[in-house]
């Protein structure tokens, strides 16, 4: 049993607990449960420790970490206009038109390429004309009339620009050292507070000693759009990168309510799973201690006990047996089923090598033979003749009969066949399955060994709730164990959940990079004035 936390301790857990969540169904499980809203300080404050905490966990494995910061000159950056309606002056549309494909260097003396020239969207939203007059002013990329051209356009983050520097980046490192070596990223993309110019500040982690003395010579290389700063990284570059994810409460909430442009950090596939190697070797024998209790590390002098992040856990177990409703024999079903469909889509269309048909082609083939190849009227006998597919449609919670009429119900489908389709390929690479004429008895092992681990967390935490039931009120036992939209709203009204609100946003304001720069943008953050956002 643990130990029970100390007041300040309590006061921390309550802190992280977001009062501004939904209630949704789990697409596992089919159950309800509480999301956080992402956005609030208590998200924010939780977001950027955890991040601190897997950098620090991926830099005890690497044997070299550097923190780069990518800029963008004028004549590069990402721009976009932003146009108000006549009839009203509160309606505006964020307009973003594909870029040039070449641009010339500063002397212009020669071409530079790279930079991706196929973004092209636009957004409508609401926010007051007073706040966006002063944005226009402050973010217009025209630097103080320097250059009146840009005079109407502001600056926004173009993700793409960065992956395209990534690739460009790994191709380098494969051509030095001849073989593929494996490196993981931690990015931030944030806008300034000046200005709001894009830019990224990102952790580098890999262990070729043959890499290190070329890593400035390649970020040189690779980003000729501006200025790029890199230095090998101190002790607290790990807390210190994580905190920029602070610095987006302080931006225009239009900046972050489009996921193409919004402010935001990403960490590279399998971060920091090398640490947790014995763990999962220990879980496939079904020992799951510590799935359960955490690793021991140690992080500014501290000692933590990590736990392994969702992403591992989804992987070394079948998130669908969280279900105690499934069987096994229907999980069993299921992942052969899956992989039975990505075969048959790969021998419709002509892929002879499966392995190299990513998750999100085979999201979009099954999509177009079920609901583009195949007639509606045939729809059912090709159920009938093909039943892994309606089993993979169901799980998916997909509807059968359905037939999407907008963009955003392709999309939804979508989203969830990758979801389902990523979720047992995963599962099935960590458990090595290859075999799915049948269900092997590996297959069912590894599913067995999945719902014995929810059964396990399930006691675990029951057995936490039981703890604190001793010394909890009611309303906070709930909002802390297992919150709901209605737990969290009571909970907001106590006086102590007042405290623990004035709490999180005390804490936040300490926390973000260049605070007295930053405060001046606060009028622009609707938390902080009288106005909302409201997106079109």
């Amino acid at each position: 049993m643990q130990e029970l936390p100390t007041q300040k301790g309590f006061d921390s857990i309550m802190s992280s607990v977001c009062t501004h969540g939904k209630d949704i169904i789990n697409p596992y499980t089919n159950q309800h449960m509480y999301i956080p809203c992402g956005k609030c300080p208590a998200c924010l404050l939780k977001k950027s420790s955890m991040a601190s905490i897997k950098c620090e966990v991926q830099r005890a494995i690497s044997r070299y970490c550097y923190m780069i910061t990518l800029t963008y000159d004028t004549n590069t950056v990402p721009r976009a206009r932003i146009i108000t309606s006549e009839d009203d002056p509160d309606l505006h549309k964020f307009v973003v038109k594909p870029r040039p494909i070449l641009y010339y260097d500063r002397k212009k003396t020669r071409k530079i390429e790279g930079l991706s020239h196929t973004d092209d969207f636009t957004y409508d939203f609401r926010y007051p004309s007073e706040l966006m007059r002063d944005y226009r002013i402050k973010g217009s990329l025209s630097c103080d009339g320097k250059y009146p051209y840009l005079n109407d356009y502001v600056g926004y983050l173009s993700w793409k620009d960065f992956q395209l520097f990534m690739k460009r980046f790994r191709f380098k490192i494969s051509k030095l050292l001849g073989r593929y070596e494996k490196i993981h990223t931690y990015v931030t993309g944030e806008y300034s507070p000046i200005h709001f110019r894009p830019h990224f500040h990102f952790l580098l982690f890999f262990d070729a000693e043959e890499l290190a003395p070329h890593v400035g010579e390649f970020v040189s290389a690779c980003w000729p759009y501006g200025r790029a700063d890199w230095s090998a990284a101190r002790k607290d570059a790990s807390s210190y990168v994580a905190g920029y994810t602070n610095s987006s409460s302080r931006i225009p909430d239009f900046l972050s309510e489009l996921p193409q442009i919004r402010a935001k950090s990403r960490f590279s596939n399998h971060f920091g799973e090398k640490f947790f190697t014995i763990a999962k070797r220990f879980a496939h024998e079904g020992q799951f201690s510590t799935f359960l209790n955490g690793e021991s590390i140690t992080i500014n002098g501290r000692v933590l006990d990590v736990r392994p992040w969702r992403s591992i856990i989804n992987s070394c177990f079948l998130p669908y047996a969280a279900n105690t409703r499934r069987t096994g024999d229907e999980l069993c079903r299921l992942v052969v089923d899956v992989q039975r469909a990505i075969s048959q889509v790969c021998t419709r269309y002509g892929v002879r090598d499966k392995s190299s048909f990513s998750s999100t082609q085979a999201a979009n083939a099954i999509y177009k033979l079920v609901f583009n190849d195949i007639d509606p009227i045939d729809r059912n006998e090709f159920y009938r003749s093909h039943p892994h597919f309606s089993n993979l449609l169901f799980f998916a919670r997909i509807n059968l009969d359905a037939h999407p009429f907008s963009q955003y119900d392709v999309d939804t489908i979508l989203g969830q066949l990758y979801r389902l389709i990523s979720t047992v390929r995963n599962f099935s690479k960590e458990w090595h399955i290859s075999n799915f004429d049948y269900v092997t008895p590996e297959l069912r092992n590894a599913v067995k060994i999945s719902q014995d681990f929810y059964v396990s967390r399930d006691m675990y935490n029951l057995k936490k709730i039981l703890q604190y039931e001793e010394f909890l009120d009611p309303v906070f036992l709930d909002v802390s164990m297992h919150p709901s939209e209605e737990s969290v709203k009571r909970f907001s009204k106590t006086s102590y959940g007042t405290f623990i609100l004035n709490k999180s946003r005390s804490r936040l304001d300490d926390s973000v990079k260049h605070r007295e720069i930053n405060d001046h943008n606060i009028k622009f953050v609707v938390d902080y004035g009288n106005y909302k956002t409201e997106a079109v």
